[in-house]
């Protein structure tokens, strides 16, 4: 944590401390003030509202139902990797975990684009064909047809 003593105007090494502090780590010392995980990402927005691996981040903090206010707006996780996406749409985890909030038939507008759950999937897959969660989770939804075509879309990529 040393890092932050050097700057702690820095946002995106404000949301990696809060991403990286070890699990059982509930509180990280900056200074003289105390943070937590949600903290540390919310500093980071704060800083700097464009940024989209604090906003992604910080949706993995809230719980499923809770929501948080930051400049007299609501957002729950959903919300934040919404947001995430807005900003960067290169973020398989925000992909994956939008997935996972979505219901089987819902869809949502993400850079002027409709995307389904199966969607956010591949696209998570698409960034990151590696990504287990995103690998996990369309496997568990995907037909025999969604399957093949992300096989194939995998295959591709690796050509």
């Amino acid at each position: 944590m040393q890092a932050l003593y050097l700057n702690v105007k820095d946002a995106e090494l404000w949301t990696r401390v809060g991403k990286s502090m070890p699990p059982g780590t509930e509180v990280v010392t900056i200074g003289a003030s105390v943070y937590n995980q949600r903290q540390c990402h919310l500093q980071a927005i704060d800083l700097d509202k464009n940024l989209a691996l604090a906003w992604g981040y910080l949706g993995e903090t809230l719980g499923e139902s809770e929501a948080i206010e930051i400049d007299g707006e609501p957002f729950i996780a959903r919300d934040c990797y919404v947001k995430a996406l807005h900003l960067g749409s290169n973020f398989p985890t925000a992909w994956n975990n939008l997935g996972a909030c979505l219901l089987p038939s819902e869809t949502i507008e993400i850079n002027g684009e409709m995307v389904t759950e199966i969607d956010c999937y591949k696209n998570a897959l698409s960034w990151d064909e590696h990504h287990d969660n995103a690998r996990i989770n369309l496997s568990t939804i995907a037909g025999p047809k969604e399957r093949l075509e992300t096989s194939n879309m995998l295959s591709k990529d690796n050509l």
